[in-house]
């Protein structure tokens, strides 16, 4: 079964070397995609067996050419949020830049995630909670979870935060684009933090956030002593 395997590995191996990769080329993209999942999916097979791991920069490629691929944006997408409580549509549509792809300049920040859909529509479930609070979001992505809250849960102030350059020009360019259409009702700041730098954390000394939402990720107690918020909901 192992020399299966190795047969499949060296075939691919002979085949996505020799595929052309001229930008002139007809050959897609998506097949080398397809070669480089297969190769992996069987390289893991053989490493597993052999007690071994497979080594990473093979997942490196693999999104360094998912993140070279042409069609990955920036695109617009429009949402619209349906406000649970009283079943009426919230304030209008919210417009979206976002890329395709998952992984974009180093980043998975510059898509919309499920999770920051989920946590906008957790929002307007439960706009009494955020109303009259200052409010910090963790990793803030493109902006949609944040700018649903500032339009429709009235809070007191809202900070957008994340830790990469390109997620933040991005979230800027969102906020001015929905800001021509719709009225903001709180103050908001964008804030560059890092989750694992103390010394951006010291921000919070002197003035603390009452409600932290963060939309897909795992906060563990020592980070919600740090931040000293009322609540945290993720």
């Amino acid at each position: 079964m192992i020399n299966y395997y190795k047969a499949i590995l060296a075939v691919l191996l002979i085949v996505l070397t020799s595929l052309p990769r001229s930008s002139n080329s007809t050959m897609k993209s998506n097949f080398f995609e397809f070669f480089m999942i297969l190769l992996i999916l069987v390289s893991n097979v053989l490493m597993e067996n052999s007690g071994n791991e497979l080594c990473d920069e093979l997942y490196l490629k693999y999104v360094e050419l998912i993140q070279n691929e042409s069609n990955e944006g920036p695109f617009y997408k429009h949402y619209v949020l349906g406000n649970n409580i009283n079943n009426e549509l919230t304030e209008s549509v919210i417009t979206i830049q976002e890329s395709t792809s998952i992984v974009s300049q180093g980043t998975t920040g510059l898509c919309t995630w499920q999770a920051g859909i989920a946590l906008s529509c957790w929002c307007l479930k439960n706009q009494d909670i955020l109303k009259d609070k200052f409010v910090i979001e963790l990793g803030c992505g493109t902006g949609l979870s944040g700018i649903s809250a500032c339009l429709n849960c009235s809070p007191s102030e809202y900070w957008f935060t994340d830790c990469h350059s390109a997620v933040l020009n991005t979230l800027k360019h969102n906020l001015q684009i929905n800001e021509t259409h719709h009225k903001f009702n709180c103050k908001y700041d964008v804030v560059q933090l890092s989750w694992n730098d103390i010394e951006d954390l010291k921000m919070f000394e002197n003035k603390k956030p009452d409600l932290v939402l963060a939309a897909g990720n795992l906060i563990t107690k020592s980070c919600i002593h740090m931040n000293n918020a009322n609540n945290v909901v993720t």
